[in-house]
């Protein structure tokens, strides 16, 4: 495979030389006046009708928030009694949505979470207790598959689904719920669902609610799930006035339970609009959008500034295209752009380990969305580095981090210190003479033998490997221990566990000291976030990186490969002026070269 010692407007994994390039449409980008907004012929045309059905195909940056405040206006203003209800899907949105609205009456905005609490709390579930953590959902899931032939991954993933769900997914997804109902304990996943089935079965509470609203307006409405269109039907069944608006080339959520396939749906019964003029993006950026998604209507540039077009980069290893994407920065920034301007986009975590820790070394300010970590820093590998921490100095505060790897719960903690005093011995010793069922007994004692051989001298890979197989491997499930067993692989660099460890406080103390520089810089930092993060953003700037075969689209068996095809238009499109993409030949998990995402190699064929 040759690579190229720089980045390059002609991608090396092509002969082609004609780059993509949107059209621009002078006609279309002539705006008009409509009371508040400056709408063009197109956003001024979905504005009507207003009652029924109705469905925008917004593309990306074509302003889609904007005509949607502009139908609540005309809304509010053509029926001044009607009630109307805003929803989207994140608190983010129902806030900018809400500033710019203002204060108009009888117009409430909302997230689909929050009308599904307060269905809930009004009618029956006011004692209901509150649990949002995703690692405790995931236990008590594990707890209840627990040698049936599924996964807590496709349980997570069913529950907010109707149909498309195999027997054994189902009935652990039933019990889980009917778990919750028992303890009486509300969670993120729960909340929907459960607003449904008491619509379902109480036609008085439905009737009422009914009543509530005339009008519904829906933003991002190709993230829908199953359930969240069996409230809105049930919901809007009196009015029948549903404005939906949505893309269905940014449906990438299936993992949520999301349906790419509701758009068209819904279109089946309502008036339909497209928007294609796009506002944010140059015109080689949006060709190389429309290229990637040929079977959807072109999107039109707002725009005629065709002097930058995107640029790739085939780097030697990963090493190599972190050093490159730095280099880059570094050269902007010199040249007057602001890191804030600037985002590095990977699908999925574990793809920015390199290009963060090289961000560190030369002290560029950065903050990662949503999570302010490292890959290493979170579920699977947090739960070895606890255990190999305590392996190395156990204390009281470590061994309670470990207790859950060891199936014990927060209640054993007293007996332990008591078994602990009786027989004047450690934590594990004492663990062991717990009165427990003998298999968890003989689970602890292979536990305690692997974290018993771990010292500071000990190989980090060989640490991880023979904890995998002491039982962590069986604690996080199929999925999550493949990869903890590549990451291990990694680590076989390092001679010794008290040396990688001492990296890991080094890339913290960075980490700690980069948050405080964005504190004084006044947050003119890089962003880091992977591509279902920036969803919704857009940047000056944007580096896409691994974009090859096996990470985008993924490798994973189950991976939907036109929902991973979304995925590269949704990062092409947060892009407004320059747009970086690249992939390493060789990568040090295999030995095999890889090749250019297959849907970039499309886009230029």
């Amino acid at each position: 495979m040759k690579t190229t010692t720089a980045y390059s407007i002609h991608p090396v994994w092509t002969n082609v030389q004609t780059l993509p390039l949107a059209e621009t449409d002078t006609n279309l980008i002539i705006r008009e006046s409509n009371s508040k907004n400056s709408l063009n012929p197109q956003q001024h045309a979905a504005l009507s009708p207003l009652t029924g059905h109705t469905l925008i195909n917004s593309g990306a940056g074509t302003g889609k928030t904007t005509v949607l405040v502009a139908r609540m206006l005309s809304v509010s203003a053509q029926y001044p009694d009607a009630r109307i209800l805003m929803l989207t899907f994140s608190r983010k949105a129902a806030l900018e949505l809400k500033s710019r609205i203002g204060a108009v009456p009888n117009c409430q905005v909302s997230t689909f979470h929050s009308i599904a609490y307060h269905i809930l709390r009004e009618n029956g579930f006011r004692d209901f207790r509150i649990n949002t953590t995703e690692s405790t959902r995931d236990a008590m899931i594990a707890k209840l598959i627990g040698k049936q032939d599924t996964t807590v991954e496709k349980v997570a993933r069913a529950l907010n689904r109707l149909t498309d769900i195999d027997a054994v997914t189902a009935k652990v997804k039933d019990k889980y719920f009917n778990a919750l109902l028992k303890s009486k304990i509300l969670t993120f996943d729960s909340m929907q669902p459960f607003s449904l089935a008491l619509l379902q079965k109480h036609p008085n509470i439905l009737h009422h609610l009914q009543h509530c609203w005339n009008f519904f307006l829906i933003d991002e409405y190709q993230d829908t799930d199953e359930v969240q269109q069996q409230l809105i039907a049930l919901l809007s069944a009196k009015s029948g006035n549903i404005c939906a608006v949505g893309d269905s080339r940014q449906s990438i959520y299936g993992f949520r339970g999301a349906v790419p396939s509701i758009m068209e749906s819904f279109a089946a019964d309502a008036k339909v609009h497209e928007l294609t003029v796009n506002y944010r993006s140059t015109p080689p950026i949006i060709g190389l959008a429309n290229k990637v998604m040929p079977s959807k209507s072109p999107l039109v540039a707002a725009s005629a500034d065709k002097h930058c077009y995107p640029e790739y980069l085939t780097a030697t290893d990963e090493q190599d295209e972190a050093r490159h994407i730095v280099q880059q920065i570094e050269r902007l920034h010199k040249n007057g752009h602001a890191f804030k301007d600037m985002a590095v986009l990977y699908r999925s975590s574990s793809l920015a380990n390199t290009v963060f820790e090289e961000l560190l070394d030369h002290h560029i300010p950065l903050i990662c969305k949503g999570h302010a970590n490292l890959t290493v820093f979170k579920a699977p590998y947090t739960g070895i580095i606890k255990l190999i921490r305590f392996a190395l100095m156990p204390d009281d505060a470590r061994f309670k981090d470990i207790m859950p790897f060891l199936y014990l719960r927060k209640s054993f903690w007293k007996p332990l210190q008591a078994m602990m005093k009786k027989e004047n011995s450690g934590y594990l010793a004492a663990a062991m003479k717990l009165p427990l069922p003998f298999f968890h007994q003989e689970y602890i004692t292979t536990m305690a033998n692997a974290l018993e051989s771990i010292t500071a001298h000990t190989n980090p890979s060989e640490a991880v490997q023979s904890l995998l197989r002491a039982g962590y491997g069986k604690y996080v499930g199929g999925d999550a221990a493949a990869l903890v067993t590549s990451w291990a692989d990694e680590l076989s660099g390092y001679s010794s566990l008290a040396a990688y460890l001492t990296h890991l406080d080094e890339l913290q103390d960075q980490l700690a000291q980069m948050q405080q520089a964005a504190i004084k810089t006044h947050n003119d930092c890089v962003q880091l976030m992977t591509i279902h993060a920036s969803k919704g953003l857009e940047f000056k700037t944007v580096f896409l990186l691994g974009c090859y075969d096996g990470a985008l689209p993924s490798s994973r068996d189950d991976a939907d490969l036109e929902e991973e095809r979304r995925l590269l238009y949704v990062a092409i499109t947060r892009a407004k002026e320059r747009l970086y993409i690249s992939y390493p030949a060789h990568t040090a998990n295999s030995t095999d070269e890889n090749k250019v995402s297959r849907f970039l190699q499309e886009a230029f064929s």
